[in-house]
């Protein structure tokens, strides 16, 4: 059985911006090329809110994953193939 979130439902689970209670991770600078994959991956393997921004910096552009869920930022960190370089 398919198990579907309510926040999917209501297109509440990806936010624009993060909240000051989300967990940040910031990913490479090459790395948001792969914002499609990025995403879908996070789609299918997690269940809570996050939200994907990108940072100008002086060195470029980088992507950040901010995750409501400390646990959720771990297994992204652990699991996820897109963060290894």
């Amino acid at each position: 059985m398919l198990d579907i979130s309510p926040l999917s439902i209501l297109k509440k689970r990806k936010l624009k911006w993060a909240p000051p209670h989300f967990h940040m991770f910031t990913l490479g600078s090459n790395e948001w090329l792969w914002d499609n994959s990025l995403e879908d991956w996070i789609e299918y393997k997690l269940k809570g809110r996050y939200c994907l921004i990108h940072k100008e910096e002086s060195t470029g552009t980088r992507t950040a994953v901010g995750f409501e869920d400390e646990k959720e930022l771990t297994y992204f960190t652990l699991a996820c193939p897109y963060t290894r370089r």
